[in-house]
C-alpha cells in the first residue's frame, strides 16, 4: 500500500518538483559562484605581480640594498594591509618584511606560486625568489579568498536546501489539499455505495480537473438513480397491483380446498398451491415494507427496547420449525438495550432464522452482546456461498441459486439490510466454514 501510494502521480510530483527546484537553482547559482571566486582570485594575482613588478625594477637597478630599504619603506607606508614581504639571507636570517619568521607550509626555495592557508581563515598567496648570494625574496597577500570562498559555498547550500524545503512544503500542502478533497469525494461514495443515492460528490467551485470530474460523476450518479428509482417503483407497483389479485386466487383456492369432491390427491396439490401464493403474499407485503422504509415514509417508533427478549421470542418461534427439519438451534443471549421499533426489530429476527433454517443444517448459533454496540450474529452450518456472492446478499432479489436452491424471492435479507440501517446500524455478512454468519451492529443507547 506505501509503495503504491508513492508511486503515485501526485506523490512523484510532490517529491519531484523539490528536487528540480533544487537541481535549477543550484544549476543557476553554481555559475555565479564560480565567476566570483575566479574574479577574486584574479585581482589577487594581478595585485601580487604588481608589487613583484615594482620591487623588481629596485632590485635589478640599485641592487639588494635598494630592495631592502623598499620593502622597508612598504612595510612603514603600505599601499595594501594586506600585501605581505619578506627578505632573508642564505642563513635564514630576516633582513626586511613584515613578517617575523618564514610562514609554514610555504617551500623555501624559488617557488612560480603558493597557496598556504591561515589560522584566520585567510589564504596566504604569492610567489618566492631567489636572488643573488642565495637570498630568498617572498612577496605575498592574505587573501580574503578562502574565506570568501566558504561563504559563497554556505549561501549556495542555503539557498539550495531552502528551495528545497519550500517547494517540498509547497508540494505537501497541495498533496494534503489533494487529499483532502479526494477524501471528502470518498466518503460521499461510500455512502452512495452504501446505498444513499441522494448523495453527491463535492465541488470546490473552482472548476478544476477535480470539479469536472466530480460533475461527470455526479451525472451518473443522477442517471444511476433514477433508474433504481424507476426499478423500486416497478417492483413495489407490481407488488402492490397484485396483491389484490393473488389475494382473490388464494380465496378460491382455500373454498376449493374445502369442496368434498375433491379426491385427497387433488386437495393436497390444491394446498400446496396455497402456501405458494401465501410466500407470494409474504414477499408482496415484504417489498411494499421495503419500499416505505427506503423511501423515508416509515419513521420507526423511538422506544427503548429489550432486545434479548425480541430475539428469545423469535428463538421460541422457529425452534419447533427448526426441530422439524432435524436442526436445532443454540442461543447464547446477553442483555442489550436499543432504542428503535419492537416489530422491526422482531421482524430483523425472523428474516434471519428463517434464512438459517431454510439454508442451514444442524445446528444454528444465534449471539447477542453488547458493549458500546448491540452486536447480533446467526450463524448456520450450510455450505455457506460463494465468496463473490457475499457483497450481493443484501440486494433485492438477489439468490445464489448455486448453492441454495430452496424456495425464496431474495427479500429477507434486503429487508433486514433496510431496517437495520433505519435504525443507524450496519449489517455484513460472511463464510464461517462451514455455514454462512449475518452479523448485525445496532447502536446502544
Amino acid at each position: 500500500m506505501a509503495w503504491r501510494r508513492i508511486r503515485s502521480p501526485v506523490y512523484l510530483l510532490s517529491w519531484c518538483l523539490p528536487l528540480a527546484a533544487a537541481a535549477v537553482l543550484a544549476l543557476a547559482l553554481w555559475p555565479v559562484y564560480r565567476e566570483s571566486v575566479d574574479d577574486l582570485d584574479k585581482q589577487v594575482r594581478e595585485a601580487i605581480a604588481e608589487e613583484i613588478q615594482g620591487l623588481d625594477v629596485h632590485y635589478h637597478e640599485k641592487g639588494v640594498e635598494a630592495l631592502t630599504e623598499t620593502i622597508e619603506l612598504r612595510v612603514r607606508a603600505p599601499a595594501d594591509p594586506d600585501a605581505v614581504y619578506l627578505l632573508s639571507d642564505a642563513d635564514g636570517k630576516m633582513l626586511a618584511g613584515n613578517l617575523r619568521a618564514w610562514p609554514f607550509g610555504v617551500p623555501q626555495r624559488e617557488t612560480p606560486w603558493f597557496s598556504v592557508p591561515q589560522p584566520d581563515s585567510l589564504e596566504l598567496e604569492g610567489r618566492v625568489f631567489e636572488l643573488q648570494g642565495d637570498r630568498l625574496l617572498l612577496v605575498g597577500r592574505r587573501s580574503p579568498l578562502r574565506r570568501i570562498d566558504q561563504h559563497l559555498r554556505a549561501q549556495l547550500w542555503s539557498a539550495t536546501i531552502f528551495g528545497l524545503i519550500a517547494c517540498g512544503a509547497i508540494g505537501m500542502i497541495a498533496i494534503l489539499l489533494f487529499r483532502w478533497r479526494i477524501s471528502k469525494m470518498a466518503t460521499r461514495v461510500d455512502a452512495i455505495e452504501s446505498g444513499d443515492l441522494t448523495q453527491r460528490l463535492p465541488l470546490s467551485g473552482t472548476g478544476d480537473e477535480l470539479d469536472q470530474l466530480a460533475r461527470r460523476f455526479n451525472s451518473a450518479f443522477d442517471r444511476i438513480s433514477t433508474l433504481v428509482d424507476g426499478a423500486r417503483h416497478i417492483s413495489s407497483a407490481i407488488a402492490h397491483d397484485m396483491r389484490r389479485p393473488v389475494a382473490s386466487l388464494r380465496n378460491e383456492l382455500d373454498e376449493l380446498s374445502r369442496d368434498s369432491r375433491l379426491d385427497g390427491a387433488s386437495r393436497e396439490r390444491v394446498n400446496q398451491a396455497i402456501e405458494r401464493i401465501d410466500e407470494m403474499l409474504a414477499t408482496f407485503s415484504a417489498l411494499l415494507r421495503l419500499a416505505r422504509i427506503e423511501a423515508g415514509s416509515f419513521g420507526p417508533r423511538r422506544d427503548s427496547v429489550d432486545l434479548r427478549a425480541v430475539w428469545q421470542d423469535a428463538v421460541d418461534l422457529y425452534e419447533a420449525v427448526a426441530v422439524e427439519r432435524g436442526m436445532h438451534i443454540v442461543a447464547n443471549l446477553q442483555a442489550a438495550m436499543v432504542i428503535g421499533d419492537r416489530d422491526l426489530l422482531f421482524q430483523i429476527a425472523q428474516n434471519l432464522l428463517e434464512n438459517a433454517v431454510r439454508h442451514g443444517s444442524g445446528q444454528i448459533d444465534v449471539g447477542l452482546r453488547a458493549d458500546a454496540r448491540a452486536h447480533l450474529t446467526v450463524r448456520d452450518h450450510g455450505p455457506g456461498v460463494p465468496p463473490d456472492a457475499l457483497p450481493h446478499l443484501f440486494e433485492r432479489f438477489y439468490r445464489v441459486d448455486m448453492a441454495r436452491t430452496s424456495s425464496g424471492f431474495g427479500i429477507g435479507l434486503a429487508l433486514v439490510k433496510a431496517i437495520v440501517e433505519l435504525h443507524g446500524g450496519c449489517v455484513s455478512a460472511r463464510n464461517a466454514e462451514p455455514g454462512l454468519a449475518i452479523e448485525v451492529e445496532l447502536p446502544s443507547p
